[in-house]
């Protein structure tokens, strides 16, 4: 080809169709894509909730660009929930109490996945995939019905260890439960010694809370309820990264045919701790009429744009961020009063 480039002559290339045609394994397919947002809410709920396909996803597209296309996104990953989310009302009912409990039926059905394709790598935390990848068939066809879908443990200042799981039996024979703790992976929020959030992926370490299942094993006769305790406990951790532990409590049936989970999340730090103001490098900063961070004094004519700015960064969310501008000499007091 090169020379006949360097010859003048245009090259021609073939690519005769013969032969099968071949498929590549994608390295990271069945895993989380690298762009989801990372949760828990900053009022420590866990989103996201679920996990739907959304990573190269062959897709109508508009007629005048091709028809088809691959995309990724929550523009792929939402339809997909919505449309299970109808054959879950179209199989089950749609009844108020159907639609009400549809998180929990596709909590509950959805498998787990790993953080890497290694077969020894922790489960991905639940701060990232939720309760795991929704499985449609699994949803529509168990005879199980476990409640609720997720626990939430909350902070260390506000932790809510103690839950009841209630498994109904909605088959036609009698059925026996063997409980079993799934540990995921806990996510470093912030870097270490820094008030910086880690960037995806969020690194992950194997510090797992301790969960009591009672009873570990249980018998629920056909249109019955049975109900279990969970205690759970926060690992031992540094709470300066706002460590993210979670995982799932594991219930399946005796013949291994059907396999349902309960997610845990909880935040092994208090919140009402953290850092929210960026206080590092040039924040907060005087900014000067140029835009420029001002380091010496300056004087300002309050004339047009010549006026002084205050560029600020938060580092993490809050409720209510309120911010005062007071004389130099001003004293301030460790208290601060509460305001309404």
């Amino acid at each position: 080809l090169l020379d006949q480039f360097l010859a003048g002559t245009p090259p021609t290339v073939s690519f005769p169709q013969s032969g099968r045609s071949g498929t590549v394994e994608n390295p990271t397919g069945g895993l989380v894509s690298y762009f989801s947002t990372y949760g828990p809410t900053f009022d420590a709920y866990m989103k996201p909730q679920v996990s739907a396909p959304g990573g190269g996803i062959l897709s109508t597209y508009p007629t005048n660009k091709g028809s088809y296309a691959i995309e990724s996104g929550t523009s792929m990953a939402t339809p997909y929930v919505a449309g299970v989310s109808a054959l879950l009302l179209q199989t089950k009912g749609a009844s108020k109490e159907i639609a009400l409990a549809a998180r929990d039926f596709l909590q509950t059905t959805a498998h787990a996945v790993r953080s890497s394709k290694n077969e020894t790598a922790l489960l991905q935390t639940a701060s990232v995939q939720g309760a795991g990848l929704i499985d449609a068939y699994n949803m529509v066809h168990y005879t199980t019905i476990v409640s609720p879908g997720q626990l939430l443990l909350n902070d260390t200042a506000n932790f809510k260890g103690h839950h009841t799981i209630q498994i109904f039996n909605n088959g036609t024979k009698q059925m026996t439960y063997k409980l079993t703790h799934k540990p995921a992976g806990t996510a470093q929020s912030l870097v270490a010694d820094s008030i910086q959030q880690n960037v995806g992926p969020v690194p992950l370490t194997a510090d797992a809370a301790s969960v009591l299942m009672e009873p570990a094993t249980i018998t629920v006769n056909p249109g019955q309820k049975g109900e279990l305790a969970v205690i759970i406990t926060a690992p031992d951790v540094d709470p300066q990264t706002i460590p993210v532990y979670s995982g799932y409590v594991e219930v399946a049936s005796q013949d291994g045919k059907e396999v349902l989970a309960v997610t845990y999340l909880g935040i092994a730090s208090k919140l009402k701790d953290a850092t929210i103001l960026d206080n590092t490098n040039d924040f907060p900063a005087e900014i000067n009429a140029a835009g420029n961070v001002t380091h010496t004094e300056e004087t300002y004519t309050f004339v047009e744009n010549d006026y002084p700015s205050i560029r600020f960064r938060r580092v993490m969310g809050t409720r209510r961020l309120m911010l005062d501008l007071v004389s130099e000499n001003t004293t301030v007091s460790d208290t601060v009063s509460r305001r309404d």
